[in-house]
């Protein structure tokens, strides 16, 4: 049942990042960026979507009961550390420390208008509410892999 669980949450989270790349929904994820070529957004929207993807083939192709191949748990290790890394990065180092005025301007020009569910915190960017979201995701499917991982069901 873990295995299912954890399927179903990697296939969701797939799905929403290409959803959030390609579907532009006014104040949640609309992007103030000018418009990016098509080009452009398909390279962003690969790099975003590979990687998991390919975590969700790994796990939907290991065995449902006893420990997971060692380069499924490898794999996602990788994913959902370097995933972790990037988020704490891009969106809350500068939301709890702050960041360059240059910085805060770009996060200004390009997230203006979307939905903000984090308290402000001073002059300090905060994530919007897809990128919540999506981080929330994310830690779900982290929890269900580190669960899979150690229950070895």
């Amino acid at each position: 049942m873990l295995s299912l669980t954890l399927i179903v949450s990697l296939a969701v989270f797939v799905l929403y990042l290409i959803f959030q790349d390609w579907v532009t929904v006014p104040r949640f994820n609309e992007p103030h960026s000018g418009g990016i070529s098509l080009a452009k957004r398909t390279a962003i929207s690969v790099g975003n979507v590979v990687p998991p993807l390919l975590l969700l083939i790994l796990v939907a192709m290991s065995p449902t009961t006893g420990p997971l191949p060692w380069l499924t748990v490898a794999w996602g290790t990788i994913y959902f550390v370097a995933f972790l890394v990037l988020a704490w990065l891009s969106w809350y180092q500068p939301y709890v420390s702050g960041t360059t005025p240059e910085r805060a301007a770009t996060y200004e020009e390009e997230f203006a208008g979307t939905i903000q569910v984090l308290p402000p915190r001073g002059d300090h960017p905060r994530p919007n509410l897809a990128h919540v979201v999506l981080h929330l995701l994310m830690l779900l499917c982290l929890v269900l892999f580190i669960s899979r991982v150690t229950s070895g069901q």
